[in-house]
């Protein structure tokens, strides 16, 4: 980053330096736009311009200024992340990543591009590329229980359980009190009918956290595979004590209603859960088969 200033701007740039470490940021922002405006070489103010635009969710105007700071540094890596980071707010996907990689093409060691790089990989679905730039950042950061956690979950939405289940387990060596690291090896253990150790994960993840809906939902999943239906009921119902729009744990629990004959009880159960979330297809889907089974069309 350049060091170059106006003399005639130092003192502004540097009371607004002040300014912005107190998080003042509205009274920061027309200092430097003051400077920018007198000295508009100086990449380190129209730096610290965007990142106040951008910290005030101000995107186009950070957008438009990280540009300008790019024009004038193009080496400047920070300034491509923080752009990608803005390009991400504003829904522009296609220049985010090519921020991101920009960013880490100039230093490659930029531990927050990979991370960023592989949750917008990975909301795209390419989940081979993201996985590349998760394990890149665990190997700059191998003790950081997040990455880890990520990890687990992208190879748990690719159908790997077996390798998730390692992630997940370093995630909890790592944090122990992350309960919903407990939550997702439930879950992949549960994927590999390791159902004893499933329910302890879930009830660890309950100890931790009371109110993790999810394990509760989860925990009834495992008892409902095992056909031990009392328990799954009552894991469904404390899911929806704690969150009553909670549309997977209604339909759930309709389905366990129509195994035992009590479709009526499910019929109502599922449209609850259509009530919540009218585009969710798991309870128009098994509603209709209540019908179909019945004959009421």
């Amino acid at each position: 980053m350049s060091l170059k200033s106006n003399p005639l701007t130092r003192g502004k740039k540097q009371k607004a330096r002040v300014l912005l470490q107190h998080n003042q940021l509205a009274e920061a922002l027309p200092l430097l736009e003051q400077v920018c405006r007198a000295d508009q070489r100086d990449a380190q103010a129209w730096f610290m311009l965007a990142a106040t635009y951008q910290k005030l969710g101000v995107h186009v105007q950070a957008a438009e200024t990280y540009r300008r700071v790019i024009a004038l540094e193009p080496q400047h890596a920070e300034a491509r992340y923080y752009f990608g980071n803005t390009c991400l707010a504003l829904g522009d996907r296609a220049n985010a990543l090519a921020a991101y990689r920009d960013a880490i093409r100039l230093q490659p060691d930029y531990l927050d591009a990979y991370v960023n790089l592989g949750a917008l990989l990975e909301v795209q679905k390419d989940f081979a590329a993201a996985e590349t730039c998760y394990r890149q950042a665990l190997h700059l950061d191998p003790r950081n229980a997040e990455l880890h956690f990520n990890l687990g979950n992208m190879l748990q939405s690719q159908g790997k359980p077996a390798e998730a289940v390692k992630f997940y387990r370093q995630t909890i060596a790592l944090r122990p009190d992350y309960a919903a690291a407990h939550n997702n090896l439930g879950n992949a253990l549960a994927r590999l009918e390791q159902h004893d150790e499933s329910l302890a994960c879930y009830r660890q993840a309950l100890k931790l956290e009371p109110r993790l809906a999810a394990a509760s939902n989860n925990m009834g999943n495992t008892y409902a595979r095992q056909r031990c239906f009392k328990e799954a009921i009552a894991c469904y119902q404390r899911a929806l004590a704690i969150d009553p729009r909670y549309a997977e744990a209604q339909t759930n629990l309709g389905n366990i209603q129509r195994y035992q004959g009590k479709l009526g009880e499910s019929i109502a159960s599922h449209c609850r859960a259509i009530e919540f979330n009218p585009n969710y297809p798991d309870a128009h889907f098994n509603l209709a088969l209540i019908y179909l089974l019945t004959g009421n069309f």
